[in-house]
């Protein structure tokens, strides 16, 4: 593709999208396909629940479906579930609330750039904290070695991580958890790439 020095970001986008491939683009897309036909097949019945539904009902029924999906019992059993539309509209939510409440928060990094970008939005103070260094540290049972240094009150963590795909679980995720717990730093997890680990 080529590209002119006077192109947007805008233009080289549309441009990207009419093309066979784009490796620039981070979302994937996919055909339809023989999976989702049952789906297809079933779209006015869905459409005909969902209009006899409340939100509540469809919320709870999302809910316990993804919970099931996931094979999350914790996610089922949680009273304040909200469904956003998409994962920018959580992140501007956690932004907002971010920078409402003044906390300066490590954002694990590497990471997909919108992230980082729509908490700054919101006027969040966001610091870097490394994959590598907090990953080590958690599995050392030592997160403070890096939290500390970095004089944060709350950590985002993307859980596999993306682009990295680094997960922390086991004894690495509960020296984190032990470390938030005792400091009060509030922990702020996505975890919208999990799904695909159960796979």
């Amino acid at each position: 593709m080529y590209i002119a020095t006077n192109d947007t970001l805008t233009d080289i986008e549309i441009r990207g999208l009419s093309a066979s491939f784009s490796l620039a683009d981070g979302h994937a897309y996919q055909d339809t396909g023989h999976h989702y036909q049952s789906i297809i097949d079933d779209l006015s019945s869905c459409w005909q629940r969902a209009t006899q539904a409340s939100v509540p009902e469809m919320e709870d029924n999302f809910k316990n479906s993804f919970a099931t999906l996931i094979g999350s019992p914790t996610v089922a059993s949680l009273s304040d579930f909200r469904i956003c539309p998409t994962a920018s509209n959580s992140i501007d939510i956690i932004g907002a609330f971010l920078a409402q409440s003044g906390l300066r928060t490590a954002l694990i990094e590497p990471t997909f750039d919108n992230l980082a970008l729509l908490l700054k939005r919101r006027g969040a103070s966001v610091v870097s904290a490394s994959d590598d260094g907090l990953m080590a540290a958690a599995r050392a049972g030592s997160p403070a070695d890096v939290l500390e240094r970095l004089d944060v009150a709350a950590l985002f963590l993307v859980n596999p991580n993306n682009p990295t795909g680094r997960t922390l679980e086991g004894a690495e995720l509960e020296a984190l958890l032990a470390y938030c717990n005792r400091t009060g730093t509030k922990l702020i997890m996505d975890n919208s790439f999990l799904a695909w680990c159960h796979r």
